[in-house]
């Protein structure tokens, strides 16, 4: 597992899980810190990387700049035959994703494990 640690106020720890790479945001992602995330995340797809769990259980916020992040790693991953989902959202965070419509674009799961069954399905 590889951690990174920002002075933003966030941290991820990458796990990869076969091919798929677990994501594990920590924190607030906010217009401080958003830039970081989202050059890993595109960083990844450009060495290969297609199948994202993005767990979010230990984010405690997130603003519109980093909703923005997984919209734009979707744009990246759609035409590349990649995926993307998320897992365990706490209720605050699963109620700003609905507002946003993110329940209708992305896949949502309870938890890390049922993210990783679904995503593996093709």
């Amino acid at each position: 597992m590889d951690i990174i640690k920002t002075d933003g106020g966030v941290d991820y720890n990458i796990e990869k899980k076969g091919d798929v790479d677990v994501l594990s945001v920590n924190g607030r992602l906010d217009t401080v810190n958003y830039l970081e995330m989202q050059a890993i995340i595109l960083d990844m797809i450009e060495k290969g990387s297609r199948k994202f769990v993005i767990d979010l259980g230990g984010l405690e916020y997130i603003s519109s700049a980093g909703i923005r992040v997984f919209f734009v790693a979707l744009k990246k991953l759609k035409p590349l035959g990649g995926k993307l989902v998320f897992a365990s959202l706490q209720d605050a965070i699963n109620k700003i994703f609905k507002m946003a419509g993110f329940d209708i674009m992305f896949s949502i799961f309870d938890n890390i494990e049922g993210a990783l069954e679904n995503i593996n399905k093709g």
